[in-house]
């Protein structure tokens, strides 16, 4: 079958021509120094930046992906590689090979129809394939066609480049190794009876990393990238035990017939694979000049082979590429290569959407850190702290000493639980900043304020210091909030959060010692996402957030606490003092119906607890705190 597409662009584009020279528009001498016009080599593709600083492809079909990297990143191109969009091993290969070209990947079997409107916005004359290209859907009259030999050799004297070869990438790693690839490095047609060759066939359900997961906590983001490259290796062994269970009333002992569900964004696997199909060679190769390539390009993918094509493609344009799942703050590599993009393209479902992206991007792109390195809060780190307020004594070992001495005091402190784990131990300052008070006081809210720039000496030798600060409410008879609000300027330090002490959140009528205060997750939720939107607009690393209890009516309706948002941890701190066998009790009592995804703190009370726990005796607290306090 044939499409009339490319008959009719020539037609319209003679008649333009025709239009031109009667307006005497038309170069009938072209200069030739200018590569558009003269008759001499061409390059094989002219690259085009991305319309906006950030772009997202979120999709995971290859075919889909593929078109969105060749349309963003290049204006034209007289060569494309194309390759079956269900053999993941030749859309690999086809990557690499364009990647050393300097031209797109494109693919076929799902949207040849799209596929040739690419070609013709580009305006292609070659088409290189790999492996068992089908193009009898795609009009490709006029076009050479050069199918890429099995040999690096012979391939590199086709393209008129000089390439090496790089080992096979193993089933799922196709991007990673992609993207580490050097300019002149290809990878190897893989035999039929090779056994180190990958699944000739891709399943988005397989390989997708978001497809059914929950976004990974910011403590199992290291091991999610090591899990990456192996989850698509064990599909197949996924796939045979399924099939040995099933229970879907077919005879096990008898393959399943292939069903054709008429979605054309499914490739039939028997369609796909055999190189032997591969498309005769028609006309000759032309002689290119180099694609000029894009500087400051940075692309992160999270890993799913689908992606393969799209990756080619960007690095064919130039651009950098990072395999790295999720969130880019977790990720000390993706912070450094964004700090000196000019832009910025993400690939794959894990990142959420542009809005998203964007911020967590622009906010890696930064650079700045906490305490213990990245910029989320519990990354491979848990909090040692000291409590109370350096403008009085009475409140809790802070304020024993002066500044120099408080942020030494909670180093050495911190220091004592270092080897009882392998997470970077950070020596944090909880700093009590409004308290409660017995008199209603002028404003008449049972809370004295003091003012923030107070706190600013010790907030600042304790970032010099390399610990975090986390500022302390006891809002009496106002809303957490408001008080929260009066301490912006001290938000602005990357490396202070905030916690909230219901114990002192009183009612209208209420004065404190009489009752136990109590919050509703109503104005909790308003704080987190306060906070959140804050450290958004201000592209700051995560913030934490403290919620003190020590009993379950202190935060009303806890198991509504907002937990979307990623630009703030959460930590519910157990802070009740007295016996070990009653501080047992209310640990336990507190992680009953406790929300999802939240962290946990503990407080040593250092007169009150009878007795109070070592170190070794407060990590084998279970589970191990996250955060320890002492007062």
């Amino acid at each position: 079958m044939r499409h009339r597409s490319r008959a009719l662009f020539a037609v319209v584009a003679a008649a333009l021509l025709v239009v031109a020279g009667c307006d005497g528009n038309v170069n009938l001498d072209p200069d030739p120094s200018d590569p558009t016009t003269s008759q001499g080599p061409r390059p094989a593709a002219v690259t085009q930046a991305p319309a906006e600083p950030t772009t997202l492809f979120a999709s995971s079909d290859a075919s889909e992906l593929a078109m969105m990297a060749s349309q963003t990143f290049f204006e034209s191109a007289q060569v494309v590689v194309v390759a079956p969009a269900a053999d993941v091993h030749a859309s690999a290969r086809a990557a690499s090979i364009a990647a050393a070209l300097g031209a797109p990947v494109l693919l076929t079997g799902v949207d040849d129809l799209g596929v040739e409107q690419e070609w013709i916005r580009l305006g292609v004359g070659t088409v290189v394939t790999v492996g068992g290209v089908v193009l009898e859907s795609i009009d490709i009259t006029g076009l050479n066609i050069q199918p890429a030999p099995g040999d690096v050799g012979d391939l590199g004297e086709l393209l008129g480049l000089d390439l090496t070869e790089a080992e096979v990438p193993a089933a799922g790693g196709e991007v990673a190794a992609l993207a580490a690839l050097a300019t002149d490095q290809v990878f190897p047609e893989v035999a039929a009876d090779d056994p180190t060759e990958a699944p000739a066939t891709t399943d988005p359900a397989a390989t997708d990393p978001a497809d059914g997961a929950a976004e990974p906590s910011e403590s199992e983001a290291g091991e999610e990238v090591a899990s990456d490259a192996s989850s698509a290796a064990d599909a197949g062994d996924a796939a045979d035990a399924g099939d040995a269970g099933s229970t879907d009333g077919a005879d096990s002992t008898e393959p399943a017939e292939p069903t054709d569900s008429g979605d054309p964004a499914d490739p039939d696997p028997s369609d796909a694979v055999d190189p032997d199909q591969a498309p005769d060679a028609v006309g000759e190769m032309p002689e290119f000049e180099p694609t000029e390539r894009l500087e400051g390009v940075v692309a992160l993918a999270d890993g799913d082979p689908v992606q393969a094509a799209a990756v080619g493609t960007v690095r064919a344009a130039g651009g950098t590429v990072l395999a790295i799942p999720g969130d880019p703050r977790a990720s000390a590599e993706a912070m450094a290569a964004l700090a000196s993009a000019t832009s910025v393209v993400g690939i794959g479902t894990t990142y959420g959407d542009l809005t998203q992206f964007t911020w967590q991007s622009e906010t890696a792109a930064t650079g700045t850190e906490l305490p213990g390195g990245g910029q989320l809060v519990f990354s491979g780190k848990r909090y040692v702290a000291l409590y109370g307020s350096p403008h009085t004594a009475s409140l809790g070992l802070l304020g024993e000493q002066d500044t120099p001495a408080t942020v030494q005091r909670a180093a050495d402190v911190a220091a004592t639980y270092q080897p009882l784990t392998t997470d970077t131990v950070v020596p944090a300052l909880e700093i009590i900043v409004t308290v409660a008070s017995g008199s209603a006081g002028d404003d008449g809210n049972y809370s004295n304020e003091w003012a923030a720039d107070g706190f600013v000496p010790l907030i600042e030798a304790a970032q010099a210091a390399g610990q975090y600060v986390v500022l302390d409410f006891q809002p009496g008879r106002t809303s957490f909030l408001d008080q929260i609000q009066q301490y912006e300027s001290l938000l602005q330090y990357p490396n202070v959060g905030i916690a909230l002490d219901p114990e002192w959140r009183l009612g209208a009528d209420q004065v404190h010692l009489r009752q136990i205060g109590r919050v509703g997750i109503d104005e909790v939720n308003s704080v987190v996402n306060y906070l959140a939107d804050f450290v958004q607009t201000n592209r700051l690393p995560q913030k934490l957030i403290v919620l003190h209890q020590f009993s379950l009516s202190m935060i009303e309706g806890r198991e509504n606490l907002d937990t979307t948002r990623s630009e703030v941890s959460l930590l519910i701190h157990a802070d009740g003092q007295g016996t070990q066998a009653a501080k047992a009790g209310t640990w336990a009592a507190l992680h009953v119906n406790a929300p999802a995804g939240v962290y946990w703190g503990w407080k040593n009370f250092i007169d009150e607890d009878h007795p109070m726990l070592t170190p070794a005796e407060t990590y084998a607290v279970t589970p191990t705190p996250d955060f320890v306090s002492y007062q």
